[in-house]
């Protein structure tokens, strides 16, 4: 969690967690918390970790993606497959009335995310994995984490015939164009009246079918 308002998402959205950081400690918790149960096959969780004390060996979580598996399984499943949002969750758990989201913001950075996704699914006519979050702290990038995070979506798309989507902000979506990712979409949230803002690309990367990589 302490890597995330490093996230220019985050950051924009979040604007006042160092003001109230218990709401933003709650809330992101049972957020998570959803991610990491069991019952909830719509996510796949990944972790990296270094040992923190060699006598102990114990150990500390320095890299974290988090991916959406809805579209596959909604395939595999069928029409009756429920997709589990843990929005939804935090919402119940009087997530609308937390004080460390800007009230102006939150709805201008949401409003930019829904056409993101909405470019996303326009720009290819098959199943996606997407990218929910992936977050390395500082002390440990350009260790190739990231990269070893990404791969194993990139691996599971392939299996699933699927393509992988996320969003991503400067600078980081550099890194996903050098992965060989595509632009398929891009965004600007802010404020009217405000300076500060934050930049979005929606980005895919997509396997070419057998048919496709054959030569004609």
């Amino acid at each position: 969690m302490s890597v995330l308002p490093e996230v220019p998402q985050y950051s924009y959205r979040y604007r006042y967690r160092q003001e109230y950081p218990e709401d933003y400690r709650k809330y992101t918790r049972i957020e998570y918390e959803r991610y990491l149960d069991p019952a909830w096959n719509n996510w796949h969780v990944m972790v990296a970790e270094t040992q923190s004390d060699k006598e102990t060996r114990s150990s500390q979580i320095v890299a974290l993606a988090v991916w959406d598996l809805s579209s596959v399984n909604r395939r595999k499943y069928g029409g009756e497959y429920k997709i589990q949002d843990p929005v939804i969750e935090v919402n119940r758990s009087g997530g609308l009335t937390r004080r460390d989201v800007d009230r102006e913001r939150g709805p201008v950075f949401l409003d930019a995310i829904a056409l993101l996704k909405k470019s996303l699914d326009g720009a290819i006519d098959v199943d996606q994995i997407y990218l929910r979050i992936l977050v390395v702290h500082s002390e440990f990038r350009r260790h190739g984490l990231a990269s070893k995070l990404i791969d194993w979506g990139i691996a599971e798309s392939k299996e699933a015939d699927a393509a992988v989507a996320l969003i991503a902000s400067p600078p980081t979506d550099q890194f996903y164009l050098r992965l060989g990712f595509k632009v398929v979409g891009e965004e600007i949230a802010q404020v009217k009246g405000e300076a500060e803002k934050v930049a979005m690309r929606a980005m895919l990367l997509r396997h070419p079918s057998e048919k496709e990589a054959s030569p004609t």
